[in-house]
């Protein structure tokens, strides 16, 4: 269980590196400035070791600065790609290939991590027992197992995944109906706050097998918007993006339903039981 657990936790750390902590600078530019694609890579590196760190060792490192060469391999591609303009290579996909890339990569290093035999660390242990549950005894009483920290990783990277990158992915989408997209930043950034917002609940009503709900919201949305329903370039825009939220977030909430049932899993702590 400790490799999966490392395996969550790499992943978040990518999706962190890629889409919290790294800035639109870097983000537009590192393709064309290697420094900033090296700062990238290392920015990675060094969030992953921040979130191993429990079971951090020279095996470990290793992988994860392995885990970055390959980073930094398949986002130089991805500048390649985008350069030969090629009417299959549209922003949607390409955006589609390189996280698929990024996650095949990080769940490649599986069978390093089994081999390497990782496990918790003693200063692990010695944080929790001193550290962790003296500040927050809550966690000592749950008593929470490898298999709880599991599921709550995967469920702390599906939320992740639906506020931010689900951002990028819907407006990539939406770059072919530009005529109603607003050039006001402030109308656009609330319009995005609307949709990540609308994103979260809907995955948490998939999480919660509540599918009626997601009927309600959209229903409710609709209501909301119907004034501008008039509007055909609205009505296109709106439908595109709501179905893509929505599909995000079953797609994503399916996934990690799939895994809980796979697992065998029987929610234990009290973030889950409210699903």
């Amino acid at each position: 269980m400790s490799a999966k657990i490392v395996i969550s936790l790499l992943i978040l750390g990518h999706l962190l590196n890629d889409f919290v902590l790294q800035s639109r600078h870097v983000a537009y530019n590192k393709g064309e400035d290697i420094k900033l694609l090296i700062q990238h890579c290392v920015s990675g590196i060094v969030v992953s070791i921040i979130l191993t760190w429990y079971y951090l060792s020279w095996w470990l490192i290793g992988i994860e600065i392995l885990i970055y060469v390959f980073h930094f391999v398949i986002d130089g591609y991805k500048t390649k790609l985008r350069e030969l303009n090629w009417g299959i290579v549209t922003e949607v996909r390409l955006f589609i290939i390189d996280q698929l890339a990024h996650l095949i990569v990080i769940t490649a290093t599986y069978p390093l991590l089994k081999l390497a035999n990782i496990s918790l660390e003693p200063w692990g242990e010695f944080f929790n027992n001193q550290v962790l549950f003296r500040i927050f005894p809550i966690f000592d009483t749950l008593n929470l197992g490898q298999k709880d920290l599991y599921i709550m990783i995967l469920t702390i990277i599906a939320y992740v995944f639906v506020w931010r990158p689900a951002s990028f992915l819907v407006d990539k989408i939406l770059l072919n109906l530009k005529e109603y997209a607003s050039e006001d930043e402030e109308e656009h950034n609330l319009r995005e706050l609307i949709a990540k917002l609308e994103r979260t609940i809907l995955l948490t009503l998939v999480l919660s097998h509540n599918f009626l709900g997601l009927v309600i919201v959209f229903a409710a949305k609709s209501v909301a918007c119907f004034d501008n329903f008039s509007k055909k370039s609205f009505a296109s825009y709106y439908i595109v993006g709501s179905l893509s939220s929505l599909l995000i977030a079953i797609v994503i909430g399916t996934l990690l339903n799939l895994i809980i049932y796979l697992e065998g899993y029987q929610a234990r702590f009290i973030i889950y039981k409210l699903f």
